[in-house]
């Protein structure tokens, strides 16, 4: 079996055993403006679980975007090198005599 499978099948046991043992553990939110009462513990835990994974999801893109221009910048040195190294021989000058 592949260890990632067995790795995931472990934490979702984990999480269900979290929700079950918190199933009556509940407790008010309030948002300043709007307060809710009796939310379970496990839902206000994944909320915030996911409020987390979307702001994050931007500076994961990005943080993406700036290591791509540096692959650029060699694979575009390498490029010009293997120009020059073609253009060297086709002029003649890399012969040895």
């Amino acid at each position: 079996m592949p260890w990632k499978m067995i790795f995931f099948l472990v934490i979702m046991l984990l999480v269900v055993l979290f929700i079950v043992f918190n199933l009556n553990n509940s407790s008010d939110i309030s948002f300043g403006f709007r307060s809710y009462e009796d939310v379970p513990i496990f839902l206000s835990l994944f909320i915030a679980f996911a409020a987390g994974a979307l702001v994050s999801i931007p500076m994961v893109l990005l943080g993406k975007r700036k290591k791509n221009p540096e692959k650029r910048v060699k694979k575009e040195k390498k490029r010009t090198k293997a120009e020059a190294a073609e253009a060297g021989e086709a002029n003649g000058e890399n012969e040895t005599f």
